[in-house]
């Protein structure tokens, strides 16, 4: 898996910034799916920093998964994107594709986005989880673009599963922080860890600050 070290965090999300716009540029229909937590809001920090490096208003934007919460909760994935970066880039209502109801997403994945996203944000949790795809979860080898999710807190989720997420034309995930080495060195060198990033971290490019990568 092709990945890059930078200094801080701040820096591993501008780079991962980039490569996300650098996959965007030049398309017809560019789609983006971002994340949330930590990872999530420091991109969106680096993306809407770059609000002249591509034409915003064509960007469709969609999300890896959502807390079931109202969209203006303070966990809500959506609220944090809308707060950091669409509203600051004006992006119009129609671009805003929340993930709030299975069959109205994967209805906008169809019409929009039906042979992939052009390119996805995702995070890295420290049990190996991406997006809210837990270890055991059935979410992992569904058949279905868009399933239902729990955390290991008991709280409810939609996710994007692996059978949609890997058409993705480019996949960024962004890792930071200490707490996270561990189970980055797990992916670089356990390939029979069975963890739901090894599902599509192989074919993505890695983002990591100094505190992250394993040696």
């Amino acid at each position: 898996m092709p990945r890059r070290v930078l200094d801080t965090p701040e820096e591993a999300a501008a780079a991962a910034a980039d490569a996300l716009i650098a996959a965007l540029k030049g398309k017809e229909k560019p789609t983006l799916a971002l994340s949330g937590g930590h990872g999530g809001e420091l991109a969106a920090k680096a993306l809407a920093a770059r609000a002249d490096a591509l034409d915003w208003s064509r960007v469709d934007f969609f999300w890896a998964d959502e807390r079931r919460v109202p969209l203006d909760h303070p966990r809500s994935n959506y609220g944090l994107a809308r707060r950091l970066l669409l509203d600051p880039l004006r992006i119009q209502e129609s671009r805003r594709h929340a993930l709030i109801d299975p069959a109205k997403a994967e209805q906008d994945l169809l019409q929009l986005a039906p042979d992939g996203l052009t390119a996805v944000l995702l995070g890295l949790g420290e049990d190996g989880h991406t997006a809210s795809l837990f270890p055991g979860s059935p979410a992992v080898t569904s058949s279905s673009w868009v399933a239902e999710s729990t955390s290991p807190a008991g709280e409810p989720r939609l996710t994007l599963t692996p059978a949609y997420l890997k058409r993705a034309r480019f996949i960024a995930v962004l890792a930071t922080g200490a707490n996270k080495r561990p189970v980055v060195e797990k992916v670089s060198t356990d390939p029979s860890a069975e963890l739901p990033i090894q599902t599509i971290g192989t074919m993505a490019s890695w983002f990591l600050d100094e505190a992250a990568a394993s040696n």
